[in-house]
């Protein structure tokens, strides 16, 4: 469907059952609580499973790519006291540092030097060596073939230099958000959105095969520092 740049989202049609204490209805605010299993710029408790609705319509059999992913895998379960379920078990991460167990242990600066689009609409991956310290050159020592692309994907970058000094890999791989953005868009098929959960809010050159289409403001509390989660369509 055609989403609006804003307003607020209602995910379930008029006649479908809505559980008691479940949100199925995504404002243009989104307060959440904050990151419950302790890695530094993890999604807010909530987050997953209102970015999930937005991008893929609540499916969770959609295989959403993470990048970088970070320790997203860890997300399901009851953290703090809230049960938590917005990782799918078709999701993949993305990311450099092989402590994450990253699906994929590449640098994200770099995803279209290791996917390549083929004839048929699929992916293939392609691994190279490399003697940064981050590389897990064992994971990923063959090529995958007929890879699934994407039917979403949610960009969680280091937001800034400062952030970015918490990870292993550090600010000399900090990439660029709208470099990322444009690479993250030319993985899913047209039509498919691509999220982008930052500080600042991307402006990508202007491009035919792309459109914005919804904001939204993310914060954790007060004495936090808010976020923009943006989506974009392939056109």
């Amino acid at each position: 469907m055609k989403r609006p740049l804003t307003g607020n989202i209602s995910c379930i049609s008029e006649n479908s059952f809505r559980e008691p204490g479940n949100s199925d209805l995504v404002h243009d605010t989104m307060i959440l609580g904050r990151c419950k299993h302790g890695y530094h710029g993890g999604y807010p408790a909530g987050f997953l499973e209102r970015a999930r609705l937005l991008l893929v319509g609540g499916n969770k059999d959609a295989s959403i790519w993470h990048i970088p992913g970070g320790r997203a895998k860890e997300y399901n379960g009851i953290r703090g006291g809230v049960y938590l379920t917005g990782f799918g078990k078709n999701d993949k991460t993305i990311d450099l540092d092989p402590k994450c167990n990253p699906d994929f242990c590449i640098d994200v600066r770099k995803i279209e030097e290791h996917f390549v689009l083929q004839e048929n609409g699929t992916l293939t991956f392609i691994p190279f060596p490399d003697q940064d310290l981050f590389y897990n050159t064992t994971k990923e020592s063959s090529f995958i073939q007929n890879l699934e692309r994407p039917k979403a994907i949610i960009i969680d970058r280091p937001y800034d230099e400062e952030n970015a000094d918490r990870y292993a890999p550090g600010r000399n791989t900090l990439p660029n958000l709208n470099k990322l953005l444009i690479d993250c868009l030319n993985l899913v098929d047209r039509g498919f959105l691509v999220g982008v959960l930052d500080y600042k809010w991307p402006n990508p050159s202007p491009s035919i095969q792309f459109e914005e289409v919804s904001v939204y403001s993310v914060g954790t509390g007060r004495g936090c520092s808010a976020r923009w989660f943006t989506i974009w369509r392939k056109r």
